[in-house]
């Protein structure tokens, strides 16, 4: 069996251009954006699991503590829990 060397080629010089892209990926990609909605971050899936769990509590999660919830994620979530327990009192309504 004989095996093949390759030849390793000598790593050219970068020019300007390729210098300063790789500067601005590197600033690009270190960027966060301060309105990006992160629905799993700590404390959020509690509140979710509360809000139809236990919707006042729920709720008081929701709108007073700090979890990085923000304003139109607390309005759709306030209309849903809402909802909710609306079609869950008009379910135990017609039952009976």
């Amino acid at each position: 069996m004989s095996k093949k060397i390759k030849a390793v080629k000598p790593k050219k010089e970068l020019t300007e251009m390729q210098k300063r892209n790789l500067e601005l990926r590197k600033e690009l990609n270190s960027y966060v954006d301060p309105h990006a909605i992160r629905p799993f971050s700590p404390g959020k899936p509690l509140t979710y699991l509360m809000l139809f769990l236990l919707p006042p509590y729920g709720l008081y999660r929701l709108w007073k503590m700090e979890l990085g919830f923000t304003r139109s994620e607390k309005v759709v979530q306030t209309m849903i829990s809402v909802l909710f327990v609306y079609f869950l009192i008009e379910t135990f309504l017609l039952v009976n």
